[in-house]
């Protein structure tokens, strides 16, 4: 608010006023007001150098307030100097104006000390490189070339290739980028034997779905990602195992698995259960959710199981939920969604012959 006069008082007073919110919902307006002149003593009391000085202007950002502000100093106006004017919440402006020549006369000196010590540095540097370079480059060479080895995964390098004679750090160096090589040959062996792909259905496992939920929550957590949660579940498997067997029960987990494989074609898919599959919709899919859906239901209601002369409906409960960034903070939350509806619909499928 501007100065005003408030009646019966002489000075002028300056009013902050701030509105309360509980949500959306406005519940009162707090504020109070103080002197105006003491305002403009705060703002002459600014020190801006030696020479410079603050200003305060009204709304239109001309008209000063405080237009004494400079008495009492001695400014030399020949000399250009910088204006950094700000607007403050009530509308007004302040303005600090320093003079060239202040600024400089505090900055010169520490250039000086600045230049004078990189000088030093350098000097030190050079002489510290010389004496580096005659002393590691031979081994330091031997280590790249065994380090670009493992790097290009090559299975012909050696621990003996890496190690280096000496009891300086370079031989350190070279002993622990050898440990280093075991393990990597170690975890190596380990991953390998630990695929990211169900064996059943060649989809996607459970460890890769780990480490897809782990990029989402990144993701969500540095921007604002667009992706939704299919799950997907087999109606009556445990029976048709019990009465089939367990090799049937595998042709219906197949058959499912290549149902959604074969209509989302954009998306990740994973079996994360016996009986139960994940899809993170993206791209197309993501925005046809709609008509996947719908390809998802006929797909379901006309696929079968042969078993001798009987065929078994494949018969699929799902459920699908968007990411909502006003609502979700993590994947776990859009999953929780998805598999909610999922369960409905199980219990809704039960009597009826839909997907």
């Amino acid at each position: 608010m501007d100065p005003y006069y408030f009646p019966g008082n002489d000075n002028q007073l300056i009013s902050f006023v701030q509105p309360l919110y509980i949500g959306r919902d406005l519940i009162g307006v707090i504020g109070f007001d103080m002197s105006f002149d003491y305002l403009l003593r705060r703002v002459e009391e600014i020190s801006v150098y030696e020479n410079g000085h603050a200003t305060l202007f009204a709304r239109d950002g001309v008209t000063p307030y405080n237009a004494v502000a400079d008495v009492g100093h001695d400014h030399d106006h020949s000399d250009p100097g910088t204006v950094t004017k700000v607007e403050l919440k009530n509308g007004m402006y302040l303005s600090l104006q320093a003079n060239y020549k202040d600024i400089q006369r505090d900055i010169r000196p520490i250039l000086n000390k600045i230049v004078a010590a990189f000088v030093v540095v350098l000097i030190c540097a050079i002489a510290y490189t010389i004496f580096v370079t005659h002393r590691i480059v031979k081994p330091l060479k031997q280590l790249t070339i065994a380090a670009q080895a493992i790097s290009s995964g090559s299975d012909q390098l050696d621990t003996f290739d890496i190690l280096v004679d000496s009891n300086d750090e370079i031989g350190t160096l070279s002993q622990v980028l050898s440990n280093t090589y075991a393990k990597i040959q170690e975890h190596t062996a380990y991953i390998n034997a630990l695929a990211y792909r169900d064996s059943l259905t060649g989809i996607k496992n459970t460890t890769a779905y780990t480490e897809a939920i782990k990029d989402l929550n990144k993701d969500i957590c540095t921007g604002n990602p667009r992706f939704s949660v299919l799950m997907a579940d087999i109606n009556n498997l445990k029976q048709a195992n019990d009465k089939f067997g367990h090799d049937v029960g595998d042709d219906l987990i197949i058959c499912t698995a290549k149902i959604l494989t074969d209509i989302f074609r954009s998306s990740a898919i994973f079996r994360i259960g016996g009986d139960e599959f994940a899809v993170i919709l993206l791209n197309e899919d993501y925005e046809h959710y709609r008509a996947r859906l719908e390809q998802l239901d006929a797909a379901c209601a006309t696929a079968h199981v042969a078993v001798g002369e009987t065929s078994i409906p494949v018969r699929v409960a799902r459920g699908i939920a968007r990411f909502d960034p006003s609502i979700d903070r993590t994947y776990e939350d859009v999953f929780a969604k998805a598999d909610h509806a999922m369960y409905i619909n199980k219990e809704e499928s039960k009597s009826t012959t839909s997907c």
